[in-house]
């Protein structure tokens, strides 16, 4: 049952919680002392960095998770330790941190997406004329992009592609069924 399964996790984390802290973690983060440890992303399968949240905690230095992608909170695994501090992009990851982990909200701080600042610098290589000319649509009709996904998150997006491309061809609403449609494999 849904409660049963809660229970179970609970005591799991409990067991796991109560596990002894690593002696060479501990000497490794004490020997640098630092303010606060970061650990990111904290949520990959079978990955060993709760255990040097443990360590630092053991040495009353705080952890601060700062969430590096989108997909962090939502399709990476369930944070089985509270970090101190957890820094994300947006008010959206604020409410995945909280609803999805069951971080204090209080401990949740957005601050945008660090990752991706350097974009803000950017400018175009080409303009849309060109663009369009270039991947065959006409530039006088909306254009929709489809960027595709990596392959471990869909192994086979043709025929969604297809489909979703049909759906727009057969829309009630005009302007969808007559924009360009151009698709982006992942890289």
């Amino acid at each position: 049952t849904p409660n049963g399964r809660e229970r179970m996790a609970r005591r799991l984390r409990a067991a796991e919680a109560a596990l002894p802290v690593s002696d060479r973690l501990r000497e490794l983060i004490g020997s640098r002392s630092p303010d606060v440890v970061l650990v990111s992303p904290l949520v990959g399968l079978g990955s060993s960095q709760a255990d040097y949240l443990r360590a630092a905690r053991s040495l009353g230095t705080p952890v601060v998770l700062p969430v590096a992608s989108w997909d962090n909170l939502t399709n990476k695994g369930r944070l089985r330790d509270v970090p101190d501090g957890t820094i994300v992009w947006n008010a959206v990851q604020v409410e995945e941190a909280v609803r999805l982990h069951d971080l204090p909200r209080e401990g949740v701080e957005a601050t945008g997406a660090h990752a991706f600042d350097h974009w803000f610098e950017w400018e175009p290589s080409t303009t849309y004329e060109a663009f369009a000319a270039k991947v065959g649509i006409d530039a006088d009709t909306p254009m929709i992009l489809y960027v595709g996904s990596s392959t471990f998150i869909a192994k086979d997006e043709v025929g969604y592609v297809r489909d979703w491309v049909a759906a727009l061809r057969t829309s009630r609403h005009e302007e969808l069924r007559r924009c360009s449609v151009v698709v982006r494999p992942h890289p």
